[in-house]
């Protein structure tokens, strides 16, 4: 499996600093952007599985920041940080996409836990983008493999479904037997002579 990249948009160095020796312990490939728009200019240019984005950039705020990744990259999951602890920039960051909200200073353990969740987010996104219908049915209660079964009716393999448009529910329909009219049994009422005593 690649090493998951993120990305660290903060105009702080120290703060820069600090999360890039956590993230590389855990083998993770990070980058840097002390601003807006060397973190967009970044974005456009690789593909990430986190972005780490700061809330007060020097120059656009994080909000118009999470915008702009929104229109470039949907899927991408973004995990604001903040010093000022606002409940409606907060609230308006969960509006726009972002995936948590973390005041600074934070502790690296529970931050490490949010981003092992927001990876894991981002796998399970680019799993279910990649596999069938089927998996994508499944995906949102249980984990899953890459590889589902194929189709139990005309054993389609699952990396042909989007291509194909595939519906299992469609081959299902084609290969039931049809319905045949079947005199209903008729019921009897007990009578009097039959009834048992």
């Amino acid at each position: 499996m690649a090493r998951p990249r993120i990305l660290i948009i903060e105009d702080e160095k120290l703060i820069r600093w600090s999360l890039r020796q956590r993230f590389e312990e855990e083998d993770y490939h990070v980058e840097e952007a002390e601003n807006a728009t060397t973190g967009i200019s970044k974005l456009a240019a690789g593909v990430y599985d986190l972005v780490m984005l700061d809330h007060k950039l020097p120059d656009l705020t994080g909000l118009d920041v999470l915008r702009r990744i929104r229109e470039q990259d949907g899927d991408v999951v973004v995990l604001m940080m903040t010093a000022y602890s606002n409940v409606e920039d907060a609230v308006q960051a969960m509006r726009l996409g972002a995936y948590d909200y973390v005041s600074k200073p934070f502790k690296m353990e529970d931050l490490m836990l949010t981003v092992g969740k927001a990876l894991e987010t981002t796998r399970l996104k680019r799993e279910a983008a990649t596999c069938g219908p089927r998996c994508r049915r499944n995906s949102a209660s249980t984990a899953f493999s890459a590889a589902a079964p194929p189709c139990s009716i005309c054993s389609r393999s699952s990396a042909t479904w989007p291509k194909a448009a595939h519906r299992p529910s469609f081959c299902e329909a084609k290969a039931a037997p049809a319905r045949t009219s079947s005199p209903r049994p008729s019921i009897t009422t007990p009578t009097a002579s039959t009834a048992p005593s």
